[in-house]
């Protein structure tokens, strides 16, 4: 064999093992990183504008590492504009040993960041000594991505009960595709008013320098004559993407209006019960989602539709909204309306239209409704639909013309019947049965 290949292979097996050593020297030794399910080891890991990601990191306390300390683990990505997208675990006591550690970090990427390549660190740190490793990033626009940039509210301080509250809502349509129809939603819930308005969104990427980049919606809000002093939750909701994805924001609004009235004295012995005494309903449970039927059948081109109703039983009003997903195959699915915000003690309903596509597949699909309250899932929901063949038209149109020629025939066949009837007895009274006697003159 070449003496220079014997060498390079030497050097070779001598840098691995130099760094085989290196690396079971170290205090801590990271082992694998897994983002959003996918373990990044050279290759770019590919996330999404505007999602949460997730980062696993499983650490090894390596060789170096002869008594228990406390560490925490860090992961960071660097380079974007504003501020550090960071995320640290709380301390954690790691053993020597080559005992193995598993921690899941979560970092929310902002809406606003730029398309591009960055740098993800991931660090073990304790009050010693930080051991670091990078990996690269790869954040690309989300397909469908919504953003809502600010709401406001005039008049200011407050509305006067009786005037019309006027909603300002600034959309920014962050993701890659154009967004038509995008529905807009303003709700004052507890005095029954609400407005909505539809929009088109173009990709912020495709918006020319001197164009805005973002558009605003004006909702106007009635406040009831009646309505008294204080401070009232709005809620301010989009649905886009068919549907399929909303976002709800809440915020205050102040009105001035009518003052309560005095407290009448209460009767002895006739003592109200105070909000302390009344039975506290756990929140977790306190939405309940009801269906008219979680099965339908329609047939290709046609629409049905699922009837939801959401009760409250918590005492504090609760926003919710619906969105369905996975039957982009097979349906179309619209929600009306997206969300709700449902007083404590009260119930309020939806529907969800489907209607089959003219190509979806003859059989019973599925597909999911999600229940979000405020912006945790609260509920999924699996709903069916039956597509089934259509009647062809064209034979429903004939079998249709048949009988409008059966009738006509059979009115026909009635009106000959009935001037033959009435022939035989206008000739009946003309001719008697008896024959005139014969007679002839001269």
């Amino acid at each position: 064999m070449n003496k220079s290949i014997i060498g390079i292979l030497a050097l070779m097996a001598f840098a691995l093992f130099a760094f085989t050593a290196s690396a079971q020297n170290e205090t801590y030794i990271i082992d694998k990183v897994i983002v959003n399910g996918v373990e990044v080891d050279g290759d770019k890991a590919q996330v999404e504008i505007g999602q949460e990601v997730e980062v696993i990191v499983e650490l090894l306390s390596g060789t170096a590492l002869n008594e228990a300390r406390d560490a925490k683990v860090t992961v960071e990505i660097d380079g974007y504009e504003h501020e550090s997208i960071r995320e640290s675990t709380g301390m954690f006591t790691v053993s020597p040993g080559n005992v193995r550690y598993r921690k899941t970090l979560n970092l929310e990427l902002p809406t606003n960041m730029e398309a591009d390549t960055y740098t993800l660190y991931v660090r073990v740190t304790d009050r010693l000594e930080t051991v670091e490793k990078r990996f690269t990033l790869y954040i690309e626009p989300t397909r469908h991505l919504v953003d809502i940039v600010g709401v406001s509210v005039t008049p200011q301080p407050y509305v006067e009960a009786g005037e019309t509250a006027t909603i300002k809502v600034r959309l920014e349509n962050v993701g890659a595709m154009t967004e038509d129809n995008v529905e807009v939603v303003a709700e004052i819930a507890s005095l029954g008013v609400r407005d909505r308005d539809w929009i088109d969104l173009v990709p912020s990427e495709i918006v020319g320098d001197d164009e805005e980049k973002s558009e605003t919606v004006e909702l106007f809000l009635p406040i009831p004559k009646n309505a008294k002093t204080g401070e009232y939750e709005l809620a301010v909701g989009i649905a886009y993407d068919d549907g399929y994805e909303t976002l709800i924001v809440t915020t205050k609004l102040n009105i001035k209006g009518e003052e309560k009235a005095e407290a009448a004295e209460e009767e002895e012995g006739d003592e109200p019960v105070s909000e302390e005494q009344k039975p506290a309903v756990d929140p977790a449970k306190a939405l309940v989602i009801s269906f008219d039927t979680t099965s339908q059948s329609v047939t290709l081109g046609k629409e049905t539709a699922y009837k939801v109703t959401v009760s409250n039983l918590g005492s504090e009003a609760r926003t919710v909204s619906l969105s369905a997903a996975g039957a982009q195959l097979f349906a179309d699915i619209r929600v009306d309306p997206t969300f709700m915000t449902i007083e404590g003690g009260q119930k309020a309903d939806a529907y969800v239209y489907a209607k089959a596509q003219a190509d979806a597949e003859l059989k019973t699909h599925s597909f999911t409704l999600r229940v979000l309250d405020g912006e945790k899932l609260y509920k999924e929901v699996q709903l069916s639909l039956g597509v089934e063949e259509a009647v062809p038209e064209k034979q429903s149109m004939l079998d249709e013309d048949m009988l409008k020629i059966g009738f006509i025939v059979l009115v026909v066949v009635l009106i000959i019947v009935g001037l033959l009837i009435a022939f035989k007895r206008v000739r009946g009274s003309d001719y008697p049965l008896e024959p005139i006697e014969e007679r002839t003159y001269y």
